[in-house]
């Protein structure tokens, strides 16, 4: 699918790849091109990998530093320690897209720190006070009541939180929804 440094050739655009993203997306074929050209033309090596990912939000958003690891699992879908052209814009697409079940079940695998498949009262927290410092000093007089909220969205009082009871809950309660989508 990729070709990578070492290799004589540049990073190339699959069918396969530009068709998948294409009947996620809707963007057309010229569009996908485009958007791998300027992807390939900032990474040459057609991936980003999390020393890379730190440096750049080192040089251009040094408060969200702290938040690179959670970022790189988020984008790294299929986990292999980079993260790819379909893996970014497919990302790029869900965050920035209209459907909020979807966007609120990528923003899920953020806080789900272990990547066990439910996020617990200490994820929640850790998470949302990365969040906190990365925006507004007045935020904590805005911060939703963190127990009261995980009590709420744990539908089946398991102390654990799945994806099913995140969308969900984030589909109802619009206060808390705005501060779990605050960072993106």
């Amino acid at each position: 699918m990729w070709r990578f440094r070492g290799s004589k050739e540049p990073p190339t655009l699959t069918p396969e790849s530009a068709k998948m993203i294409m009947s996620v997306t809707g963007f057309s074929v010229d569009q996908v091109q485009a958007m791998f050209d300027e992807f390939v033309a900032m990474h040459p090596s057609g991936q980003i990998n999390k020393k890379r990912l730190r440096h750049m939000f080192h040089q251009s958003l040094p408060k969200m530093e702290k938040i690179t690891d959670h970022l790189f699992r988020l984008l790294d879908s299929n986990g292999d320690g980079k993260i790819d052209f379909s893996e970014f814009e497919l990302c790029m697409f869900i965050m920035d897209g209209k459907n909020a079940e979807d966007k609120l079940a990528k923003i899920f695998r953020f806080y789900d720190l272990d990547g066990d498949g439910k996020i617990t009262i200490n994820e929640l927290r850790t998470v949302l006070s990365s969040v906190r410092e990365l925006v507004d000093t007045n935020i904590d007089e805005e911060m939703p009541d963190v127990e009261a909220i995980f009590k709420d969205m744990d539908k089946d009082g398991d102390n654990q939180i799945t994806q099913e009871e995140f969308v969900q809950a984030g589909m109802k309660d619009e206060l808390f929804i705005n501060w779990l989508i605050k960072l993106f």
